[in-house]
Protein backbone atom coordinates (compact mmCIF):
# COMPACT_ATOMS: atom_id res chain seq x y z
CA UNK A 1 0.00 0.00 0.00
CA UNK A 2 0.84 3.65 0.07
CA UNK A 3 1.06 3.79 3.85
CA UNK A 4 -1.76 6.33 4.15
CA UNK A 5 -5.29 5.88 5.43
CA UNK A 6 -7.91 5.28 2.70
CA UNK A 7 -9.68 8.56 3.41
CA UNK A 8 -6.43 10.49 3.03
CA UNK A 9 -5.65 8.64 -0.19
CA UNK A 10 -9.12 9.44 -1.54
CA UNK A 11 -8.66 13.11 -0.65
CA UNK A 12 -5.26 13.17 -2.31
CA UNK A 13 -6.69 11.55 -5.42
CA UNK A 14 -9.47 14.15 -5.54
CA UNK A 15 -6.91 16.93 -5.15
CA UNK A 16 -4.64 15.51 -7.87
CA UNK A 17 -7.64 15.04 -10.20
CA UNK A 18 -8.82 18.60 -9.59
CA UNK A 19 -5.36 19.98 -10.19
CA UNK A 20 -5.04 17.99 -13.40
CA UNK A 21 -8.44 19.17 -14.63
CA UNK A 22 -7.61 22.80 -13.86
CA UNK A 23 -4.30 22.51 -15.71
CA UNK A 24 -6.04 20.97 -18.72
CA UNK A 25 -8.54 23.84 -18.76
CA UNK A 26 -5.82 26.47 -18.29
CA UNK A 27 -3.64 25.05 -21.07
CA UNK A 28 -6.64 24.95 -23.43
CA UNK A 29 -7.58 28.56 -22.60
CA UNK A 30 -4.01 29.83 -22.96
CA UNK A 31 -3.77 28.13 -26.33
CA UNK A 32 -6.89 29.99 -27.41
CA UNK A 33 -5.55 33.30 -26.13
CA UNK A 34 -2.33 32.68 -28.03
CA UNK A 35 -4.35 32.21 -31.23
CA UNK A 36 -3.38 28.60 -31.73
CA UNK A 37 -5.37 26.47 -34.13
CA UNK A 38 -7.33 23.52 -32.73
CA UNK A 39 -4.66 20.91 -33.43
CA UNK A 40 -2.01 23.09 -31.83
CA UNK A 41 -4.22 23.70 -28.80
CA UNK A 42 -4.79 19.97 -28.43
CA UNK A 43 -1.05 19.36 -28.56
CA UNK A 44 -0.38 22.11 -26.02
CA UNK A 45 -3.12 20.91 -23.70
CA UNK A 46 -2.00 17.31 -23.62
CA UNK A 47 1.74 17.87 -23.51
CA UNK A 48 1.59 20.65 -20.92
CA UNK A 49 -0.30 18.47 -18.47
CA UNK A 50 1.50 15.14 -18.92
CA UNK A 51 4.10 14.21 -16.33
CA UNK A 52 5.98 10.95 -16.48
CA UNK A 53 7.10 8.46 -13.92
CA UNK A 54 10.32 8.08 -15.92
CA UNK A 55 11.37 11.62 -14.95
CA UNK A 56 9.49 12.10 -11.71
CA UNK A 57 10.53 9.03 -9.77
CA UNK A 58 14.30 9.46 -10.26
CA UNK A 59 13.97 13.15 -9.48
CA UNK A 60 12.10 12.44 -6.25
CA UNK A 61 14.68 9.79 -5.40
CA UNK A 62 17.51 12.31 -5.75
CA UNK A 63 15.82 15.22 -4.02
CA UNK A 64 14.49 13.19 -1.10
CA UNK A 65 17.20 10.52 -0.94
CA UNK A 66 17.47 8.78 2.41
CA UNK A 67 14.11 9.94 3.75
CA UNK A 68 12.12 7.16 5.34
CA UNK A 69 8.89 8.63 3.97
CA UNK A 70 10.06 8.60 0.34
CA UNK A 71 7.25 6.21 -0.62
CA UNK A 72 4.69 8.59 0.83
CA UNK A 73 6.25 11.53 -1.01
CA UNK A 74 5.92 9.60 -4.28
CA UNK A 75 2.20 8.95 -3.77
CA UNK A 76 0.89 12.02 -5.67
CA UNK A 77 2.98 11.12 -8.71
CA UNK A 78 1.88 7.50 -8.52
CA UNK A 79 -1.74 8.70 -8.56
CA UNK A 80 -1.17 11.36 -11.23
CA UNK A 81 0.39 9.07 -13.82
CA UNK A 82 -2.51 6.62 -14.33
CA UNK A 83 -5.02 9.45 -13.89
CA UNK A 84 -3.53 11.47 -16.75
CA UNK A 85 -3.50 8.40 -18.97
CA UNK A 86 -7.15 7.70 -18.18
CA UNK A 87 -8.24 11.30 -18.68
CA UNK A 88 -6.27 11.57 -21.93
CA UNK A 89 -7.88 8.43 -23.29
CA UNK A 90 -11.34 9.67 -22.30
CA UNK A 91 -10.73 13.04 -23.97
CA UNK A 92 -9.28 11.54 -27.16
CA UNK A 93 -12.57 11.00 -29.05
CA UNK A 94 -13.73 14.55 -28.37
CA UNK A 95 -10.36 16.06 -29.24
CA UNK A 96 -10.28 13.99 -32.43
CA UNK A 97 -13.66 15.47 -33.43
CA UNK A 98 -12.43 19.00 -32.68
CA UNK A 99 -9.33 18.43 -34.81
CA UNK A 100 -11.36 16.93 -37.64
CA UNK A 101 -13.77 19.90 -37.66
CA UNK A 102 -10.94 22.37 -38.08
CA UNK A 103 -10.66 23.82 -41.57
CA UNK A 104 -7.46 22.75 -43.34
Amino acid sequence: GFGVPPATLAGLLAFVAGLHASHLWLAWQLGGLAGLRAKQRITLTLTATQKTLALGMPLLGVVFAGRPDLGLLCTPLLLQHPLQLLVGSLLSPRLKRIAAEEAP
